[in-house]
């Protein structure tokens, strides 16, 4: 029935019947219809990881014609992706700090390696270093585009450190 849906294009009503047809048995021609559905519905990265899925799967004696065909169309469908999603790169400016820690939303970031985020979609960053100040941003970017970002980092209390404003500075602006 998910497949089904998902052929006339009601991705909304095929995700869930999908999903759970995946957790109870995988298939390269569910797991593809269900990385369609979520192209559809703008959650790329999840797309791409099941794309990615497919195109890993090992040949299988009981495959049907349409899931030879899923996983023979997967890595073109993960370039595709890869093309589509956006990325941020965090450039370390100057030595590495000992115990560096970014987190890019609710994942994590290694420095001066492209980090897959949503797109448009307001992330928030935190990269922070024991004994150094926290740097924390939002980020949005758009499909396709490609973002370095410098980080800076400075020693606690260090005199004229750029300092982010905070709820009591009056350079804070509110949300």
């Amino acid at each position: 029935r998910g497949l089904d849906l998902a052929k006339t294009g009601d991705c909304v009503g095929a995700v869930p019947l999908l999903e759970s047809a995946e957790k109870a048995k995988h298939r390269p021609a569910t797991a593809s219809a269900l990385a369609g559905c979520k192209v559809v519905l703008g959650e790329l990265i999840d797309a791409r990881e099941l794309y990615q899925g497919v195109a890993q799967d090992k040949p299988d004696r009981g495959w049907t014609p349409a899931d030879k065909k899923a996983h023979a169309d997967a890595p073109t469908k993960v370039t595709e992706l890869d093309a589509r999603i956006p990325t941020v790169e965090f450039v370390i400016d100057g030595t590495l700090p000992a115990g560096l820690s970014i987190r890019v939303g609710a994942g994590t970031a290694v420095e001066n390696e492209p980090t897959p985020i949503p797109p448009d979609e307001k992330i928030s960053y935190v990269a922070s270093a024991p004994g150094y100040d926290t740097i924390a941003d939002t980020l949005l970017l758009h499909e396709g585009e490609r973002r370095k970002v410098d980080l800076a980092f400075h020693r606690e209390g260090t005199p004229g450190a750029p300092k982010k404003p905070g709820p009591e500075d009056p350079a804070d602006t509110g949300p």
